[in-house]
């Protein structure tokens, strides 16, 4: 219960001032002349003038809350260094009984802990503390108890600083780390060439006597490291580059007794482009499907083409002065013998044998494509004749064979079962049922030519007429690739006959096949690190599920299973990773990842320290302490005093209350001032009176 006189004037102060001091004034003439009833009279002026200013007993029956203390728990990834964990569970523990022995205080617990455990955006104490905040009664809270390793990436709110902060320190005093960081590189660069790149050693913190000077260890897609010298990583080039992802990963040995060894590692992936692609196309004739190769070709602006259409041959007879032709002639030794390793892709279109090319120079296509060249043969009715291109050299890698006959009826090309699983041709639109079970046709339009060929190595990707054999074929020789395509009528998918069909999806994927395109290897293991977990998807032209091992960076492997996505395509997620380099495969294929430092803020420092909290802690009247020297006692103080001291923290007292009721009772009622009054100046005339008769 709380009692407080209230005073409530039924005049302005103003007006009740000027009738006091009127009142005083006659009082002191009435005195000053002895006059008889001068203090009964004043007693009535009292009584009037206390019932103007109308006072009143206050009475409020209060119910008092508890105090709320935030106890704020960084958890973030730098905790997990060392025993900063223990300690702050610890911490945690003794501070929490210390608040419970004096009573009448709720614990408010916040648990910061980074998302995913990433700790990509750092450790944001003060935001998560600003939250929990703004959903509790401040006047109740008596304090802020952080236990963290002083490592904190924002700043506190100035609001949240109207109560004392205080901050135990976890990890031990004059740490000392040692970490590697890139200060450039490019996310793309040219195959072939060298990429210039930039990273450094930095040291934190005191570091003992005799530490060694820190030696990098550089290494390219899990290959053989090399060893430098850390001045010698501040400019240097690095190459020749591959196609496609190119994970470089540095590291340094660690040092006994420095903070982590997570940061001692890291890594940048480098992915290899190709300046140009230079295409050679030759054409035996001009045809309807010919324009559609070449704006294929031309639309992509990475593709350098040259190409030649054979408009005639050296035995050919014409009436015309041959030096009035405008022809070029067919550059045979610049394109096959001189030049010909220069060119990414050779495509015969309808190629007709007519002496352009001497036998040896088949030969030579051979060892090209053994090199690393790649060739597509877009066949004709001229491939299954007599002067068929596979009547060279060239049959040796060829895939498939004519038999010499020449389907001239209307068709829907289908995809085999490796097709439904091969990149070049799984998830073309309209494809129809995988699993040949609804019965559901390709819904694209027909072609009516179709060559018959006798499949003799490589894969079946699209089959046509029934018993035509296949359509589409794919094969790898030596280092190059090969492709044969049976049929000259994949134009009329452009031209949108019956309603055409993904002629250029099909085409463009079919010719970025040959060049080596990563994204279309059908046997391709992709590993990344997401959200601190290893995220893989591999392809395969297997039907079965394969399973990969994973190996950590302290050689423990263990076996994940992945899930089918679509035909030929698998995934899997691990578990939370720590940062290192890890591998994954399996007997066929093997890539590397590397998960350290994805998190640039939370390792970027790793050295306890009390310097980051000073200001929040000082600016709040709190105390800093450093949990190895002992956990602080827990005591209650006073508003307005001291809330800290050498070994003890305190939480102030807020006495928060919620008003119950309210009652209010009137000191001068209206009764009483008459009563008063009456008997004031039935007092005064009776004394004046006797006066007077005396």
């Amino acid at each position: 219960m709380h009692l407080a006189v209230l005073i409530d004037p039924l005049l302005p102060w103003p007006a009740i001032l000027v009738l006091a001091a009127a009142a005083a004034a006659l009082m002191a003439h009435k005195a000053f002349s002895r006059h008889p009833g001068v203090l009964l009279r004043s007693v009535v002026l009292l009584v009037l003038m206390g019932a103007l200013v109308n006072p009143s007993l206050n009475r409020e029956i209060r119910e008092y809350h508890d105090d709320i203390v935030v106890v704020v728990e960084d958890r973030s990834t730098s905790q997990e260094i060392g025993g900063r964990i223990g300690e702050l569970e610890t911490a945690v523990s003794e501070v929490g009984a210390g608040i419970e022995r004096h009573g009448g205080v709720d614990i408010e617990t916040v648990e910061f802990r980074n998302a995913a455990g990433s700790g990509r955006d750092g450790t944001t104490v003060f935001t998560a503390l600003a939250e929990v905040l703004a959903g509790l009664d401040r006047s109740r809270v008596a304090g802020v108890i952080l236990v963290s390793d002083g490592q904190i990436h924002d700043r506190l709110h100035q609001a949240d600083a109207s109560f004392p902060i205080h901050a135990l320190i976890t990890g031990k005093r004059g740490g000392f780390d040692r970490k590697i960081v890139f200060n450039q590189a490019p996310a793309f660069a040219v195959v072939g060439e060298s990429v210039q790149l930039s990273a450094a050693v930095e040291d934190e913190g005191k570091f003992p006597p005799g530490a060694p000077e820190p030696t990098v260890m550089i290494s390219v897609d899990g290959g053989a490291p090399r060893a430098f010298r850390s001045q010698d990583i501040a400019e240097m080039y690095l190459g020749p580059i591959g196609r496609g992802r190119n994970l470089v990963v540095m590291s340094t040995p660690g040092v006994a007794g420095e903070a982590t060894a997570h940061n001692n590692v890291t890594s940048v992936v480098i992915n290899g482009v190709r300046d140009r692609l230079r295409v050679l196309l030759v054409s035996g004739f001009p045809h309807a499907g010919q324009r559609t190769w070449r704006n294929i070709l031309k639309s992509d602006d990475s593709i350098e083409l040259i190409h030649f259409t054979i408009l005639r041959s050296p035995g050919d007879q014409d009436a015309a002065d041959t030096g009035e032709l405008s022809l070029i002639p067919f550059p045979v030794n610049e394109l096959f013998l001189e030049k010909i390793q220069t060119f990414d892709l050779i495509i015969f279109d309808r190629y007709v044998l007519k002496g352009f090319l001497p036998p040896v120079y088949f030969h030579y296509v051979n060892n090209y494509v053994a090199n690393g060249g790649a060739i597509l043969v877009s066949a004709g009715p001229e491939f299954a004749g007599p002067e068929s291109i596979h009547a060279t050299a060239l049959a040796d890698i060829l895939p498939g064979s004519p038999t010499g006959s020449v389907f001239e009826a209307g068709y829907k090309p289908v995809l085999t079962p490796t097709g439904f699983r091969h990149p070049v041709t799984s998830g073309l639109p309209g494809a129809g049922d995988p699993d040949g079970e609804t019965g559901v046709e390709p819904r694209w339009g027909r072609w009516f030519r179709q060559i018959d060929i006798a499949a003799t190595r490589g894969n079946s990707l699209m089959e046509g007429v029934e018993g035509g054999g296949p359509l589409l074929m794919l094969d790898r020789i030596g280092e190059g690739r090969i492709a044969l395509l049976a049929s000259d009528q994949a134009w009329l998918w452009h031209r949108g006959v019956e309603g055409g069909g993904p002629q250029l999806e099909l085409l463009r994927r079919l010719v970025h096949w040959l060049m080596k395109e990563p994204e279309l290897e059908e046997e391709a293991l992709r590993v990344e690190v997401e959200d601190a977990r290893l995220k893989i998807e591999w392809r395969s032209l297997d039907d079965q599920v394969p399973d990969l091992e994973v190996t950590g960076p302290d050689g423990r492997t263990v076996e994940i299973e992945g899930s089918l996505q679509a035909p030929g395509r698998y995934a899997a997620r691990s578990e939370l990773v720590e940062p290192g380099l890890y591998q994954v495969g399996d007997d066929a294929r093997m890539t590397v990842a590397a998960a350290g430092p994805q998190f640039p803020k939370e390792f970027s420092s790793t050295v306890a320290t009390e310097d980051v909290l000073k200001e929040a802690v000082t600016g709040s009247a709190g105390g800093l302490y450093w949990i190895e020297d002992g956990v602080p006692e827990v005591r209650r103080v006073a508003e307005g005093r001291a809330a800290f001291g050498e070994d003890w923290i305190g939480l102030v007292r807020r006495n928060a209350y919620r008003t119950v009721s309210v009652e209010t009772f009137p000191l001068l009622p209206g009764i009483l001032v008459m009563m008063l009054a009456v008997l004031a100046a039935a007092a005064a005339w009776h004394r004046e009176g006797r006066s007077i008769r005396a």
